[in-house]
């Protein structure tokens, strides 16, 4: 290298010996630290977007400008990038390279919390995550299935809706909501019906597991629906009905 050239380094600050001084663990230490933020910010604008930082690790990428340095370009070339690199990056040694996914990154900060702890976190990015209510354990807190349930609900609801207009279909036809096992031309209803009564069990013991939904509840109360059969006053002559109307069946389909 020519003198002049050390000399037009020198005159910028370039450090010939960054392990010496000290500088290249500080350009490391500001390298990890400038990838943080620049994250830290795809997740803001994600829940400025979504509303809420439950990013998955199937995310697009989020890539930021990288200077490669090869041997073949000019030295005014090169020297041209290192002083972008040292006005935008406040540093001498290599700008940023591609950046993670933002589900990776968000993943990378629940683990290090689980495994260091609140107290072992580094207090700056903690109060940052804090502020824009960043889930540290979203299994736990309920937050990563509510959102899985409201991504699924348009599809799971328009299933559920078939089986409910049958079920209306039903009592149009027969008057009352009691279905049997061998409720004959209704195929799958009885099971339908039993799921309800299973998941709404589970709704009012505040289970997360629970499949059913708020609104369906008000649909199945409007429509006369018995969440407690066995339970009810009628049971009884719900039953005696249920047989009379299966015996009369048999007794038509043999003797007439």
């Amino acid at each position: 290298m020519t003198e002049e050239r050390i000399e037009t380094l020198e005159k910028m600050g370039f450090d010939f010996t960054p392990l010496e001084s000290g500088l290249s663990q500080k350009n490391r230490e500001s390298k990890t630290q400038q990838q943080w933020d620049a994250k830290f910010a795809d997740l803001e604008r994600y829940k400025a977007l979504h509303g809420d930082c439950l990013v998955s690790c199937l995310a697009e990428e989020t890539v930021s400008s990288s200077t490669i340095i090869d041997s073949s370009l000019s030295f005014e070339r090169l020297f041209s990038s290192l002083r972008v690199c040292r006005n935008d990056a406040s540093y001498s040694i290599h700008p940023p390279i591609l950046s993670t996914q933002l589900g990776n990154w968000v993943r990378r900060q629940r683990k290090l919390y689980n495994r260091i702890g609140r107290d072992g976190f580094p207090p700056e990015r903690l109060a940052r995550l804090d502020a824009i209510g960043f889930d540290f354990d979203p299994v736990r807190s309920g937050t990563s299935m509510a959102k899985k349930r409201a991504k699924m609900f348009p599809r799971v609801n328009a299933n559920w809706e078939k089986h409910y207009n049958t079920l209306k279909r039903f009592k149009d036809l027969h008057g009352h909501l009691v279905i049997g096992p061998n409720t004959k031309g209704w195929a799958g209803l009885y099971h339908w019906v039993h799921v309800q009564r299973k998941e709404y069990k589970k709704f009012q013991a505040g289970e997360e597991s629970t499949l059913m939904h708020e609104q369906w509840i008000t649909k199945l109360n409007d429509l006369g629906f018995n969440w407690a059969p066995m339970a009810s006053e009628n049971y009884s002559t719900s039953v005696l009905r249920r047989h009379s109307e299966h015996y009369n069946e048999v007794w038509n389909r043999h003797y007439q």
